[in-house]
């Protein structure tokens, strides 16, 4: 999804108060010679009452709600005080839904204005206005089941006195992000069994909120509705695959808890374009888990099933969008469960050499046929909307052609850029990431201590003097751990080089730093525990004290400065551009220019548009190339005949885009880059293939208007808008 856009300007508030700055931006299994080692004694089914176990989960329930009731005013105060969000106008309220936002709010605001609810959903599966002069299924090709919820909450409400559509959808979307708190503080508390887990995480979330989430300045992005199902999806997975609790379950328990683990996977998957990178991930985890021998097989089948389960049921309620089935995912799932089952029953024992020979084998025939199923797939289906995908990977490591529009796009734009230092100086200051360092490099080594303890057989030695050392019973009874650190590390990885993804990171390590405080389980494994016991938790409650009291501490002093600083949302020239094109244009009349421009022209105006920012279809893609030539050393002639091929009536110039300093990735040199001609910025690019243009620059050209662009141009006089 291309996000780029330029940010509206903030005021300061006139009022009496001090202002400060605001920077925005498993099953058991028997080795042979191993004696089965007792469950903790803790894992026990307790003689308390029934009330009394109930207790304290109930309290533990209660806790998180409040934690994400917080955390969602939180964010809500914090966007509320950086735009004024509750007293701007309706008009204003819109403009502030940057780029992609806009766009999907304008469906919202559609389906709300609509007749009636059948009818507004109808229009959306016969759009016409998204892409003028192409009729396109909006549920088909976004992922806006979320709005069409949110419109039948607030059609049925309506005579309940709702605030404006704006301030209400708004607030959905931070009571969205406080349940993904809640969720974060679930997990913590259910791999830690503490209730000062709570708080804890609750807590790293709060003090590391700009790496949490970014909803509380762009409020609508598709991952703000869906990461929250993915945090539940998350917490009943591990559930599941934490044998002692899940063993203990009744069998209609045991119903609920997959059925839970299905749904959360399917509205999750519903929500967000980008999901099957983030359900890849997963996968690949539990591949691995699978593999290490610390789940069985039937519960990596199952895991497998219900992603593939959940996508069809996604790919039926999208109108069959072809991408979703050869998607990776896809390919990744088939190839996992074939190597599964080919090796099923391959075990670990014969040595280091055999036995790392082994997991390669098989790893390897797990890759290639992931690589041999997505070519089939892609030729059989004909998918090309994810191509650009490839090339932006490919371009990371500088394999991609420098010249190709599509993947300098994302090569270009922050979010997804390698992670900047700043990120671990934030999450360091915190001791969020020291502690997450801590606990990943720890379960790291005693998986693979593990796994060489049963490459060597060593757990089969007789001298109890090793045996204790060279068991592999704590990842077969805390698989739960093991998930999480694996999907945690798969997902750092990414992050490093997509930044985006860090928002997905960043509560994993939340809630595994959380976990290597609170977890009993885990400071168990000291050595000496059982001599030294009481003063082991001793000190484990020191050190949960000293950085709970730090970090509020930390989270006080920055909520009492970001608590005075009160801004209010300044954009004169888009508010007059809008209602310009209100009172003045026709309902039909189309416009073109800019991605981001363009969605909020449909989102303020419902005027028709030629592109917008969901960068994820081939077709789109091409169109905006073609857009942009507006800014490309093209004739008058050549962009004239390009904009009536898409029946434009309006184009909108932005001297911000096209007087900006060149820097090798504005949007006019990578448009010149396309078109095989040398940018401005040409002592930046490698020459080869590169011609010099002798036309002049369309968007600085047409400023003098000559008899060349008046004959197919007219100037409004308004924000560089052109009649076509």
């Amino acid at each position: 999804m291309f996000t780029a856009g330029k940010e509206h300007s903030v005021r300061q508030r006139k009022k009496n108060v001090g202002h400060s700055s605001q920077n925005e931006n498993s099953g058991s299994r028997t080795v042979q010679g191993r004696k089965k080692i007792p469950k903790e004694v803790d894992s026990a089914p307790s003689d308390q009452p029934f009330f009394m176990q109930l207790l304290k989960p109930t309290f533990a329930l209660f806790l998180c709600m409040l934690v994400g009731a917080f955390y969602g005013w939180y964010i809500y105060q914090l966007h509320d005080n950086y735009l004024w969000f509750s007293h701007i106008t309706e008009l204003e309220r819109e403009i502030s839904f940057r780029t992609e936002c806009g766009l999907y709010y304008s469906y919202f605001k559609q389906l709300i204005h609509s007749p009636s609810l059948i009818r507004g959903i109808y229009d959306l599966t016969v759009d016409n206005s998204t892409e003028n002069g192409h009729s396109i299924n909006i549920l088909h090709r976004f992922n806006i089941y979320q709005e069409v919820l949110l419109a039948i909450i607030y059609r049925g409400f309506e005579g309940w006195n709702f605030a404006s559509p704006a301030i209400f959808y708004s607030k959905v979307v931070f009571s969205v992000g406080g349940l993904g708190a809640s969720a974060l503080c679930l997990i913590a508390y259910f791999v830690s069994n503490s209730i000062l887990a709570i708080l804890v995480c609750g807590m790293f979330c709060l003090t590391n909120l700009s790496d949490m989430t970014r909803a509380h300045f762009v409020v609508n992005l598709r991952e703000h509705f869906a990461l929250p199902m993915f945090w539940l999806q998350i917490l009943f997975v591990c559930v599941y695959l934490k044998s002692v609790t899940y063993d203990a379950v009744s069998r209609v328990g045991k119903n609920c808890i997959r059925f839970c683990i299905f749904w959360f996977t399917f509205l999750f998957m519903l929500m967000w374009q980008f999901n099957q990178f983030a359900m890849l991930f997963q996968a690949m985890a539990i591949y691995a888990l699978s593999v290490l021998k610390l789940i069985t097989l039937e519960k990596a089948v199952l895991l497998f099933f219900i992603h593939l389960g959940a996508l069809v049921a996604v790919f039926v309620l999208q109108f069959f969008p072809k991408m979703l089935l050869s998607s990776i995912l896809v390919t990744f799932n088939l190839s996992a469960l074939f190597s599964l089952y080919l090796f099923r029953r391959s075990t670990h024992s014969g040595g280091v050499v055999a036995g790392f020979c082994k997991l390669a084998t098989q790893i390897l025939i797990t890759i290639i046929t992931m690589v041999l199923f997505t070519f089939l797939l892609k030729r059989l289906l004909g998918v090309e909307s994810d191509d650009h995908i490839f090339k932006f990977l490919l371009g990371k490591f500088g394999f991609s052609n420098v010249r190709d529009f599509e993947s300098r796009v994302y090569l270009c734009h922050d979010a997804f850029s390698f992670l900047s230092n700043d990120f671990f100086l934030h999450t360091s200051k915190t001791f969020l990431f020291p502690l997450y360092l801590t606990m990943f490099s720890g379960c790291l080594f005693v998986i693979g201590k593990d796994l060489l303890t049963q490459w060597c057989d060593l757990a089969s030695l007789s001298n109890n003097k090793y045996r204790q050392f060279f068991t592999t019973d704590y990842f077969e009874r805390r698989a739960d751990l093991a998930f999480l650190v694996l999907q945690s590390v798969i997902i750092g990885l990414v992050s490093l080089m997509v930044t985006r993804i860090s928002y997905m990171w960043s509560p994993l390590m939340a809630v595994l730093a959380t976990a290597l405080l609170c977890c009993e389980d885990i400071w168990k494994t000291l050595p000496g525990f059982r001599n030294r016991r009481q003063y082991i938790q001793m000190f484990q409650l020191s050190v949960i004290v000293a950085i709970l009291g730090y970090n509020s501490v930390l989270f006080y002093n920055r909520f009492q400065e970001e608590m005075k600083d009160l801004r209010e949302f300044w954009d004169p020239d888009t508010v007059n551009l809008m209602e310009w094109i209100n009172n003045t244009t026709a309902p039909y009349a189309s416009f073109a220019g800019s991605m981001q421009l363009m969605a909020g022209v449909k989102c303020c105006t419902s005027r028709p548009i030629t592109n917008h920012p969901h960068f994820e279809n081939k077709q789109l893609r091409d169109r905006t190339k073609d857009i942009y030539q507006i800014y490309a050393r093209r004739s008058a002639e050549d962009v004239y005949n390009i904009l009536k091929k898409y029946n434009t009536n309006y184009i909108i110039l932005e001297d911000s885009i096209c007087r900006a300093k060149r820097s090798g990735c504005t949007i006019p040199e990578l448009i010149d880059l396309e078109n095989g001609h040398a940018p401005d910025s040409r002592h930046l690019w490698m020459s080869m293939g590169l011609v010099q243009s002798k036309e002049r620059r369309f968007c600085t050209a047409i400023e003098n208007m000559d008899e060349s662009f008046a004959r197919y141009f007219r100037d409004i006089n308004l924000a560089n808008m052109l009649y076509v």
